[in-house]
């Protein structure tokens, strides 16, 4: 009898923990790897295995600050993240999405957002006067406001050095120009691979 009474309780314990048992959730994304040009969005799909009409997924990034997702997994390139000061290839951010006891990821590498178009800040026109000894900053505007600039590859020229010089340090967006003599210089500034701008300064 108290063999019986032992079998029958293995029994019972044996059947109550396979309906406590879990069954194994696999999570599947469209999308595993993402590049995504800085301020863009992407929206990621979920399934989950076996199929649950009313799945809630949980969404969050590794690094939100760099590349966020919101609650229906909307991603969104926030800015470049680079691992180290010194890389020049960015490294890409990990997007997580779970769902009970699933879970799958996706890798997400924000990309430059290049520049459009430069154009000298503040001038109407093309053209500025100046007296002899007159020192003028030019600056350049870069679009869109929120671009991605390398600074080496802006470079600065003057036709006419004697009569209006240019200095400028790289990694700076603007140059200064002094007026040297009277006469006449074009000063051109060149952001590859856009076409270069240009400032007709007359000296006084």
């Amino acid at each position: 009898m108290k063999k019986i009474f032992i079998a029958m309780a293995a029994l019972a314990a044996l059947v109550f923990t396979s309906c406590d048992k879990k069954e194994t959730v696999v999570i599947r994304l469209d999308e595993t790897v993402l590049s995504l040009v800085k301020g863009s969005t992407k929206q990621l799909k979920a399934t989950v295995i076996p199929a649950d009409d009313n799945a809630s997924f949980e969404w969050f990034s590794s690094m939100p600050e760099y590349v966020s997702v919101s609650e229906t997994g909307l991603v969104k390139a926030e800015k470049l993240y680079y691992k180290s000061p010194t890389d020049t290839d960015v490294t890409p951010v990990s997007i997580y999405c779970k769902y009970n006891g699933g879970a799958a990821e996706c890798k997400v590498a924000v990309t430059p957002l290049a520049v459009k178009s430069i154009s000298f800040d503040g001038l109407e026109d093309n053209r500025i006067e100046m007296s002899v000894g007159e020192d003028k900053i030019l600056m350049i505007k870069f679009e869109p406001e929120n671009a991605d600039v390398d600074y080496s590859k802006l470079e600065w020229e003057t036709d006419a050095f004697e009569y209006v010089s240019v200095q400028f340090e790289q990694g700076n967006p603007y140059a200064v120009i002094k007026a040297v003599q009277s006469g006449s210089a074009e000063i051109t500034a060149k952001y590859s691979p856009l076409d270069p701008i240009s400032v007709y300064v007359s000296v006084k």
